[in-house]
């Protein structure tokens, strides 16, 4: 392992996740993993990485970096949380050295990172709904145990649940423009078009990249789906209703035939008699 230098202060911000830390180590910044590829956050604003930057540049980090303590296989330490604050050290300061957390092998690795980007990072509702999904997946948790390790509703994590199981209905047969619109949809939007079929949903964004992104434009188009799926199914019905009505009367004058045969040769049999009486 790397030698890091251990240091006496401590985050006033991580208190209350103590039981998670081991201690706060002064650690080069390059010998953190920033594989952005590995990270909650679905892209980064450079505007925005570059006014964090100066601020810690100002006022120092004033919000932790949390690292395992040991080295992944590339021979770097990979990031449990702070991502962003990493990221920004590295591009845009010419900070070399950082304080960072080493948290405990044991811990739940991708709730800490979830539940400090929850807090800090102002994730959209697209990266909430996917990374809560990797995390439920991940570490098998009911949705009421996730909502009581993040801290929110049981009703707010189904919501975000129902978000991301549409994303991964859709999201591989989306087209690039369609999946840059199902990026910027809320979950209140996407809720509008949930009881859609898979086929109705992909017209549905094609419609609201358009345009009809309020969600009350979007539930039109969800009732105007249902309607023609209604109307169509009336419209097949309708044509197997009457195929089977013609295929009944045809039945029906099948027998009448039948019948009328059988009285003509009922008739037949009486005129010989008759006929045979008279000679």
């Amino acid at each position: 392992m790397k030698s890091l230098r251990k240091v006496g202060e401590s985050f006033s911000s991580a208190t209350s996740h103590n039981q998670d830390f081991q201690e706060v180590l002064l650690v080069p910044i390059e010998d953190i993993d920033l594989d952005v590829s590995k990270n909650i956050r679905d892209s980064y604003d450079l505007e925005g990485l570059k006014e964090l930057a100066k601020s810690i540049e100002t006022h120092g980090l004033l919000e932790p970096i949390g690292i395992e303590k040991n080295l992944g296989k590339n021979g770097k330490y990979p990031l449990v949380f702070g991502f962003r604050r990493a990221l920004a050290i590295s591009k845009f300061t010419n900070i070399k050295i950082v304080r960072a957390i080493t948290v405990l092998s044991s811990s739940n690795k991708e709730i800490i990172q979830l539940l400090e980007n929850i807090q800090r990072e102002d994730l959209s509702d697209y990266e909430l709904a996917k990374s809560l999904y990797q995390i439920k997946k991940a570490s098998s948790f009911t949705i009421e145990e996730l909502a009581r390790n993040i801290d929110k509703s049981i009703d707010w994590v189904k919501k975000k649940m129902v978000h991301a199981n549409i994303l991964n209905d859709i999201e591989d047969i989306s087209s690039p423009n369609q999946l840059n619109t199902l990026k910027n949809l809320t979950t209140q939007q996407i809720a509008s078009i949930s009881k859609l079929a898979k086929n109705e949903k992909i017209h549905a964004i094609e419609e609201i990249g358009k345009g009809k992104s309020k969600v009350k434009d979007i539930r039109n188009l969800s009732y105007k789906f249902k309607k023609e799926k209604v109307n169509s199914s009336k419209k097949r019905y309708d044509h197997f209703d009457s195929k089977t009505r013609i295929k009944e009367l045809k039945m029906q004058l099948k027998s009448l035939y039948s019948q009328r045969t059988k009285l003509n040769n009922e008739i037949a049999k009486y005129e010989l008699e008759l006929s045979s009486y008279s000679s």
